[in-house]
């Protein structure tokens, strides 16, 4: 049985089921990855930043711009 996101992932590993090469495919999915990354680090910064707590938005989002080892 598959899941959700191995249909996903497939589909933009497909290349949107041929109708662009692969690496679009590829490229679109990463994007998608760090922009919803961004966002909803973003929501999770200005909430705590909104309650007071010492790290709000910016701290939240310069910890998700930094790449992760």
């Amino acid at each position: 049985m598959t899941t959700i996101d191995q249909i996903i992932t497939s589909w933009f590993n497909s290349g949107f089921n041929g109708a662009a090469p692969a690496w679009v495919g590829n490229l679109c999915l990463i994007l998608l990855s760090i922009v919803l990354a961004i966002v909803f680090s973003g929501i999770i910064g200005f909430e705590r930043e909104y309650n007071g707590h010492a790290a709000g938005l910016r701290t939240s989002l310069s910890l998700q711009a930094q790449p992760s080892s």
